[in-house]
């Protein structure tokens, strides 16, 4: 059996705040902005990318991934909003179903909105195996999940402009964030495993719920990584 390298995926170093103060760091580097962290937990060796914020840095971190790592499958975490707290109420997770990017938009020279010219394609898949890890880490974590499209789009959503929230409507996503769609998109092209998980911090007042929400969801953050991380140890 080919061994693979475990990688967990954040924008944000805060968002991994919990799992690295409970891991131990072995070695730390960059690849560009871009940084890597060697890490174990509990006898399992893993790997801490922490991208920077937006497409650019996304897309910048899934290629190192793809050139430092053999076999890497890859889980990326981090914090969100979403469109439906019914649904994804503020502390459960969203596990990604698939991706869209609501600002992609060529469609002045004929292509449907959220087209990603090249591979021609709206929908960008997540990975069923990596999905069913993290869901049974969910449940073994008492965390409440639910699969949904995540949308991303280099602008941080306010769900109180009517005109951008009929625009990434169109693509019925449960959670919305700046990332997950850039790293699908390049884990698509070097056929990566990848699947996002999304904490729901936010869904109507992100500007005092995100604030509010972080630790608890952080947190929650940690005790699925954990249980990821065991898994593979089984």
């Amino acid at each position: 059996m080919e061994k693979r390298s475990i990688i967990f995926l954040f924008a944000m170093e805060k968002e991994a705040a919990p799992l690295l103060e409970a891991s131990r760091i072995l070695s730390k580097r960059h690849s560009g902005y871009t940084c890597i962290m060697d890490c174990q937990h509990q006898d399992v060796l893993f790997h801490v990318v922490i991208s920077g914020i937006g497409k650019g840095f996304a897309a910048a971190a899934m290629t190192a991934i793809h050139y430092e790592f053999d076999h890497p499958e890859v889980f990326n975490f981090g914090v969100a909003g979403t469109l439906d707290d019914q649904v994804a109420p503020i502390g459960s997770a969203v596990i990604s179903s698939s991706f869209v990017e609501h600002d992609l938009d060529t469609s002045q020279i004929g292509d449907p909105v959220g087209l990603v010219s090249g591979i021609n394609r709206i929908d960008l898949p997540a990975s069923p195996q990596l999905m069913a890890r993290v869901s049974n880490a969910c449940k073994q974590a008492n965390i409440s999940c639910a699969l949904g499209k995540i949308s991303s789009g280099d602008t941080f959503f306010a769900p109180n402009d009517p005109k951008k929230k009929e625009a990434i409507d169109r693509f019925h996503p449960l959670s919305i964030d700046m990332e997950s769609a850039p790293f699908a998109q390049i884990a698509f092209v070097y056929q990566i495993p990848f699947v996002a998980i999304r904490l729901i911090s936010d869904a109507h007042h992100p500007e005092t719920e995100y604030v509010e929400n972080m630790p608890m969801c952080t947190a929650n953050i940690y005790r699925i990584a954990s249980k990821v991380l065991l898994s593979y140890a089984q």
